[in-house]
């Protein structure tokens, strides 16, 4: 199979975009929790999600306009990995959200949420949503709960 000297090029690039963002998302699934800042953390997660976007769209732009059939399955496999490493960086943020949870206090309110029926507590006036099922099990209305960034939450009394 004869490439020519672009569709090498494309080649290459596509490459250096699959191994970065699939680099991206096992740093992001891996990496330990609550060992560096929460906005260390966040940081970190964003420039992960808008690396791959601007890398990928001006990939995306480029192929557009040099089309053939490696470029089209170049971007394909680009598009895919770029998916993937938003898709995991952004799971990754939302538990290390729920991971740096301070509250103590009682619960004034136990409900699913209009949010994907997710577990919610309210404590201190704010809703705390996705408790884990066995905390969920436990907990009633006017219990006094307790969590620390890095802990997990405890029942503290219950009435």
């Amino acid at each position: 199979m004869n490439l020519t000297k672009w569709e090498k090029y494309t080649i290459l690039i596509s490459l250096f975009v699959v191994l970065t963002t699939s680099g991206a998302s096992l740093s992001s699934i891996y990496t330990p929790t609550c060992v560096i800042s929460f906005p260390s953390e966040i940081l970190i997660r964003k420039s992960i999600i808008y690396s791959a976007l601007i890398v990928g769209n001006i990939f995306v732009l480029t192929m557009f306009f040099i089309r053939t059939k490696i470029n089209f399955i170049c971007t394909t496999f680009v598009l895919l990995f770029i998916v993937l490493s938003i898709f995991t960086s952004t799971q990754r943020e939302f538990e290390l959200e729920r991971l740096h949870w301070k509250f103590d206090g009682v619960v004034s309110k136990k409900y699913r949420s209009d949010n994907h029926g997710a577990r919610t507590i309210k404590v201190n006036g704010v809703d705390y949503e996705y408790i884990a099922p066995d905390l969920w099990d436990s907990i009633n209305v006017g219990d006094r709960v307790s969590k620390n960034s890095c802990e997990g939450t405890s029942v503290i009394s219950k009435e």
